[in-house]
């Protein structure tokens, strides 16, 4: 049995600790002369550190842990009785884990306890858990009534780069958050970015077409973020898709963090980075 409880730094590093119950291990020695029933009962306390590495699939990542062991042994003997030892180990894992939603998350461990020679002649035990992974502060996502799209800022553009016509046809660029349309480090759209879409998609005409554009913060390496921002303009471009405008109308570019509007140092930097850019260029009839 395990109970861990422990901090968050950001999606890949966490710290943890709790109280740890090996259970009770039994065994049976005999000799010519005498047959000696015997017992371990471990418990104790963690302290560890818990990396995360998400992957390509939403939800799914893989776990690694290492960290320090101070336990309590009991050992009882049929025919000399029993005896307290505490002392130190050292503990370490894989695991994978899947959240489910932004608080929940269910995750399956292979741990590895070493006790010290002094302790416990250099015992190494193997623990196989499952666990429900919950985190405290995180609101569970509440769809609230459709409202106006989300929009950073809506400015209109020379399309001159884009379509070139005399006079060049009227561009609208509009900005949406992509944490209004995603969970983070996600490309599933989540009720209220459909919402959003949605009625975008009431605006947009045969004689419209569309170029979408994912960008992400500097969070991750480059070729990971090309990838999730891809994955995300395509999530927009399939759902617009869904509400009937032609996938002709639709183009989609990946730029990842190559091209930040604000600061990726701070945290509002880089809410501002992760967007997802739309350009709809009406053709003149």
């Amino acid at each position: 049995m395990i109970h861990n409880t422990g901090y968050l730094f950001n999606e890949f590093l966490a710290v943890e600790a709790g109280y740890v119950n090996l259970g009770q291990f039994t065994y049976k020695a005999t000799s010519t002369t005498t047959t000696t029933n015997g017992s371990y009962k471990l418990q104790g306390a963690n302290a560890d550190v818990l990396a995360h590495l998400p992957l390509f699939f939403d939800g799914f990542s893989l776990t690694a842990r290492g960290g320090l062991l101070y336990a309590h042994l009991k050992e009882e003997y049929s025919n000399t009785g029993s005896y307290t030892k505490n002392g130190l180990g050292f503990k370490y894992g894989l695991g994978a884990q899947y959240d489910f939603s932004p608080a929940w998350g269910l995750r399956g461990e292979l741990e590895n306890y070493h006790l010290e020679e002094s302790f416990a002649g250099g015992a190494d035990m193997q623990l196989f858990s499952i666990g429900v992974v919950y985190r405290f502060g995180v609101k569970e996502e509440v769809i609230p009534e459709p409202e106006p799209i989300v929009i950073i800022k809506e400015v209109q553009i020379p399309a001159e780069s884009i379509v070139i016509t005399t006079p060049p046809p009227p561009a609208e660029r509009i900005v949406l958050a992509s944490d209004a349309l995603f969970d983070f480090d996600q490309a599933k759209l989540l009720q209220q970015g459909q919402a959003a879409l949605k009625k975008l998609a009431q605006n947009i005409t045969e004689n419209d077409r569309l170029i979408i554009t994912g960008h992400t913060d500097n969070v991750g390496t480059e070729e990971y973020n090309l990838k999730l921002s891809d994955k995300r303009a395509n999530a927009v471009k399939d759902y617009l898709v869904l509400q009937g405008i032609s996938s002709e109308q639709i183009e989609t570019e990946a730029k990842g963090e190559s091209e930040p509007v604000a600061d990726n140092d701070t945290d509002e930097g880089r809410t501002a980075n992760r967007r997802v850019e739309i350009i709809i260029i009406t053709k003149t009839k």
